[in-house]
């Protein structure tokens, strides 16, 4: 393992430009991946499959040649560049274009008697959507004659001006959203890195691929020298290759890394569990083994604590409906609704010290506390807080929603996504996702009824794009980019005008590749998932039911949001108390979320042979295998990295080799 940084500062105008090229090259490709090819999602976690293959080939390419002739980049000149890329990389895909644009567009499209969507078309304000019936039309049919026609011409017969109206207001209210995420980082940053310590597996990787080890000349760093890192990356690259040949050579074995545990179980209790499969995704396996003992095992236990809720629920003949739109039964949700929030507030009290500092400095001018390189002075910060929320509520009350309703929504929303960052920073979860939104917050208490239609059907909206899937929403990146702008020889003010750049460029520009993907292919023939079921029955079939048959309060779902929060403040007391506590709280959190269905194999696999390593090993075993666990994540994303780029020469569609 390398020990330390080489060369020059990190903010040089080439590492900027070249920076700026990989952000844009990921607004185009990343969007493409995701509709057109239909192939694995390069943007759609906290680790983007993109932004690493792209620095794989800036650091073994790239930098190679550019070492070769005495002119090679930096190590923190590298980290400016990946930093770029991450602040970038969630924007096209589930971070915002591929969800806004048909979100905004599909209930127009779908809209019939028997589906009664247009109960709520009527309080989308005109400037919130496009109002030409024909270029919505051509957005899911394709503008006739598009894939035959040159590509200059196709350009000029895209209607564009039809949507700089919309995608202009809902581009202010991402404004507001950004500038709370941000704000909310520049609080955050000291407590979580400097006084917490926390790990921040996402954000080790990329800092090892550039380490060198000092006083050693060498083209390569030290990172892709280590023999046990490359017998741990071919694992994985071994396998997703003949998975890749399988699909293009069926002669191919394929590797089978699904099986399905549900169909087995058909007796009661046994039967009401949900969604036992079993995956192997070795970048799980590669993060939790980084993780302390207790966390890891936290995160497969709570699965199991809600499966046998479940199991005792359905043995005393419990109704256990799901959550709409998530695969997860209400009561299990609502706790971990309960738990989220109460982790979240409860994160504030815990940085109360730190709290005072920024509130003596902002307030009293207190030169005690410096604030000199936190990525924003924090006068900036509080003012950025103040300033978005109210953008939010504002804007949310020019669409027609009850000004305090839409704040409290935001609140909502922003808790969530400190519970969220913090299962990334300290969970080296790299998918996330919670398993509520905050409608379903709000409406037990006052029920559906209360509440109008134009609120229900703008917050509704709001919640589809923002909220309901936020595995690639910008908080958790920007808290990485800063935790590895530690490893730079770099202002983290420099890094906040990279950010900006990166955050603007990949807004604009995936905005304009996913209008022309869809006027070019026609939304009905691309990636089902983003035209067709998530503004689909996700995102209007829910509207539509929320106006139609507005839900009662309900004291059971009340009931379970405290049992979570009860729940998470006693976790959180026992793990203060006592050393040897088991549970750790967001183990809690992340409680039988789709993420866990998905990774909760790997995560007990990567658990037990930490438990075994440590045991028979000890640390310095631990620490001599660390390379090849990270070696396991580079191998899984890079192959399919590699296996996309494939595709995209060879013309392939519908080729996912992984799924998540």
């Amino acid at each position: 393992m390398g020990n330390g940084m080489n060369g020059k500062g990190g903010f040089t105008p080439r590492a900027f430009i070249i920076g700026i090229l990989c952000v844009l090259f990921l607004s185009i490709a990343t969007p493409y991946c995701d509709l057109v090819l239909r192939s694995t999602w390069i943007g759609s976690t906290f680790l983007p499959i993109g932004a690493i293959s792209i620095f794989v080939a800036l650091t073994l390419g790239l930098n190679t040649l550019l070492k070769s002739m005495n002119a090679g980049l930096s190590s923190s000149e590298l980290l400016l560049i990946y930093c770029m890329m991450i602040f970038g990389a969630g924007i096209p895909s589930f971070g915002l274009s591929v969800l806004l644009i048909p979100n905004i567009s599909a209930p127009f499209y779908y809209a019939n008697p028997s589906n009664k969507w247009d109960v709520f078309l009527k309080y989308i304000p005109s400037w919130a959507a496009p109002q030409d019936k024909t270029a919505i039309r051509y957005l899911y049919e394709g503008i006739p004659g598009a894939l035959t026609m040159p590509l200059f011409e196709f350009f000029k017969k895209i209607p564009f001006r039809p949507w700089i109206k919309p995608l202009f207001y809902w581009s202010i209210l991402v404004f507001g959203i950004y500038l709370v995420m941000f704000s909310l980082v520049v609080f955050l940053r000291k407590q979580w890195v400097e006084h917490e310590k926390l790990v921040f597996p996402t954000a080790t990787l990329p800092v090892e691929m550039v380490s060198t080890d000092q006083g050693v000349p060498s083209l390569v760093p030290s990172f892709f020298r280590n023999k046990i890192m490359w017998i741990f990356f071919a694992i994985p690259a071994v396998i997703y290759s003949m998975k890749g040949l399988h699909f293009y050579f069926p002669a191919v074995p394929d590797i089978n890394l699904y099986v399905d545990i549900q169909k087995h179980l058909v007796d009661k209790p046994w039967n009401f569990m949900q969604f036992m499969w079993i995956r192997v995704y070795f970048v799980a396996i590669g993060f939790v083994f980084l993780l302390p003992l207790q966390l890891a095992f936290s995160l497969w236990f709570f699965y199991f604590f809600f499966q046998l809720q479940s199991v005792i629920g359905g043995i005393l003949g419990f109704r256990m409906p799901l959550m709409y739109g998530y695969p997860c039964r209400a009561f299990a949700g609502y706790q971990m609704a309960g738990a989220t929030l109460t982790f979240a507030i409860l994160s504030f009290w815990a940085m109360r010290g730190h709290l005072k500092d920024i509130f003596a400095k902002v307030f009293k001018k207190d030169p005690r506390v410096d604030d000199s390189n936190e990525p924003s002075s924090y006068s900036f910060a509080v003012f950025g807080l103040v300033a978005g929320l109210l953008i939010i509520a504002f804007w949310g009350m020019a669409a027609g929603v009850n000004f305090w309703l839409m704040l409290l929504v935001a609140v909502i929303y922003f808790l969530i996504l400190i519970s969220m960052t913090r299962l990334v920073s300290e969970g080296g979860m790299y998918y996330v996702q919670q398993q509520f939104r905050p409608l379903e917050l709000i409406m037990p208490f006052t029920g559906g009824a209360a509440i109008a239609p134009a609120s229900i059907t703008m917050v509704g909206l709001f919640e589809q794009v923002f909220v309901r899937d936020i595995r690639a929403t910008l908080m958790p990146f920007l808290m990485d980019g800063y935790k590895i702008s530690d490893s730079m020889q770099i202002k983290r003010r420099q890094v906040t005008l990279a950010m900006v750049v990166s955050v603007a460029l990949a807004v604009f520009v995936s905005y304009v590749s996913v209008l022309v993907f869809m006027y070019r292919h026609g939304g009905i023939n691309l990636e089902n998932w983003f035209t067709q079921g998530y503004p689909g029955w996700v995102t209007s079939g829910r509207i539509s039911d929320m106006i139609n048959n507005p839900r009662k309060p309900s004291g059971m779902d009340v009931f379970s949001m405290i049992m979570g929060g009860v729940g998470m403040i006693f976790l959180l007391w026992m793990r203060r108390l006592f050393l040897w506590w088991p549970f750790h709280p967001l183990g809690y959190i992340m409680g039988i979320s789709w993420p866990v269905l998905q990774l909760w194999f790997s995560i007990f696999v990567a658990w037990l042979v930490k438990v075994f390593v440590l045991k028979i090993g000890g640390i310095k075993v631990y620490r001599m295998l660390v390379p090849g666990f990270l070696g396991l994540i580079l191998g899984e994303f890079v192959t399919l990295g590699v296996w996309a780029l494939i595709d995209f020469f060879a013309g392939v569609k519908g080729h996912q080799i992984l799924f998540i």
